[in-house]
């Protein structure tokens, strides 16, 4: 069984004391997109580099700017992230 823990709403120093208690039962770190918008996407990076053996996903919801958001994303060496496709739809 895989545990993902999704970190949304507090600081990255608060974040980092409460990974460190639950490293070893979690499967998936989610950087949040409330994270990334209040402190930046090296967040991203700085849970890649710290928490090597673990899957990071960045929750980055790209929408508007797509190839621009996404290059943030992926230098930042993230595995996976969250893609929001939007369509216009004609009447």
């Amino acid at each position: 069984m895989k545990l993902q823990l999704a970190l949304d709403t507090c600081s990255q120093k608060d974040l980092m004391v409460f990974i460190k208690e639950l490293v070893n039962d979690i499967s998936i770190i989610e950087t949040g997109t409330t994270l990334i918008l209040s402190e930046g996407a090296e967040k991203i990076k700085l849970n890649k580099n710290t928490f090597e053996n673990k899957l990071i996903f960045a929750d980055f919801k790209i929408m508007y700017a797509g190839i621009l958001e996404a290059d943030i994303v992926f230098e930042s060496g993230v595995v996976w992230y969250l893609f929001l496709d939007w369509h216009k739809i004609r009447l």
